[in-house]
């Protein structure tokens, strides 16, 4: 919250009426971005061996073609180590840890759904318990290609706090010297939210210059500065529609086709948040990104068997 207050007296003192200021801090999220550069406290790894404690089973697949095929594991997430700023976009675990597996890249020929070929686990962990036997399946298995299990090489993450907003157009550096209508007709799905942000906040440039002075930069994901970055809480990335479209879709909540996209928009935005998007790493990092979404009463009450996952196939 100190970087959020001198963010409001630089703003004041380069005269940006405070109406403005504060719209751009409604809309500024408080994220994470985890990487395997040494920036900030190490809390967790790509890879490895899951700490799942004894008597918890390894987490297999649902799906029709290939049921109970045990999942890959992708990543940890060491709760107490993370920073937690006062204004962070996610309400985590106090303790424990964050682990998350998936298949998404290996069984996706027949479009399973992509709940039946994820998991998200919190677990307390104990580092002087046995690490648990890696399941053993045969390359073939259930798929024609399947790689079968396999063990990524671990990797450290290391955590920086940053300050996210959406992956809007009028956010881009080559659209900020164009004047309002222009800027505007870059806008696309969710037009409504950005026009109505633009016309409340004309200044916002500087008030993201601002900010960058203030917080972290993280590694720009659309560009593949640092395909290995992990980002926890703020907006997820966007490639086509966005991402809301694709949460509401899996998470069900408007079968009826009754709300406004921009409706749409700002329930998701409200009601859900980004639980941890990354790269699958492993062989087809190049291609598959994994979000993982959650109602934050979900993340309150722990229910981690409720995660929303919307991953992006960019091949």
């Amino acid at each position: 919250m100190i970087k959020r207050e001198t963010l409001r007296r630089r703003a004041a003192e380069a005269g940006i009426p405070t109406e403005q200021t504060e719209a751009f801090l409604d809309l500024a999220r408080t994220a994470l971005c985890l990487t395997p550069k040494h920036v900030g406290p190490l809390v967790g790894r790509y890879g490895g061996v899951p700490p799942l404690p004894p008597g918890v089973a390894w987490p297999v697949q649902h799906t029709e073609y290939a049921e109970g095929i045990p999942l890959r594991f992708l990543a940890e997430i060491e709760c107490a180590k993370l920073p937690r700023p006062a204004d962070l976009d996610v309400t985590l675990p106090a303790t424990g840890s964050l682990l998350f597996f998936s298949n998404l890249d290996v069984y996706t020929l027949y479009e399973e759904p992509e709940k039946d070929l994820t998991a998200v686990m919190h677990v307390e962990t104990d580092p002087a318990a046995e690490p648990p036997a890696v399941p053993v399946i045969e390359p073939d298995e259930g798929y024609e290609g399947a790689q079968g299990m396999v063990v990524i090489e671990p990797t450290p993450l290391y955590a920086a706090v940053f300050l996210d907003l959406p992956n809007w157009e009028a956010f881009s550096y080559r659209y900020r010297d164009l004047e309002g209508d222009a800027l505007l007709a870059e806008a696309h799905e969710d037009y409504d939210l950005q026009r109505d942000f633009v016309l409340r906040v004309p200044r916002y440039a500087e008030l993201i210059d601002i900010s960058d002075d203030l917080w972290d930069s993280p590694p720009d994901r659309y560009n593949g500065e640092m395909p290995s970055a992990l980002y926890i809480g703020g907006y997820s990335t966007r490639e086509q529609d966005p991402t809301e479209y694709d949460v509401s879709h899996e998470a069900g909540l408007d079968p009826g086709n009754t709300m406004s996209e921009a409706e749409l928009l700002r329930t998701v935005r409200r009601d859900f948040a980004l639980l941890a998007e990354f790269s699958l790493p492993g062989p087809n990092s190049d291609f598959v990104k994994a979000r993982y979404h959650i109602r934050r009463a979900d993340l309150a009450a722990g229910r981690f068997d409720r995660v929303v996952p919307v991953s992006i196939f960019t091949e």
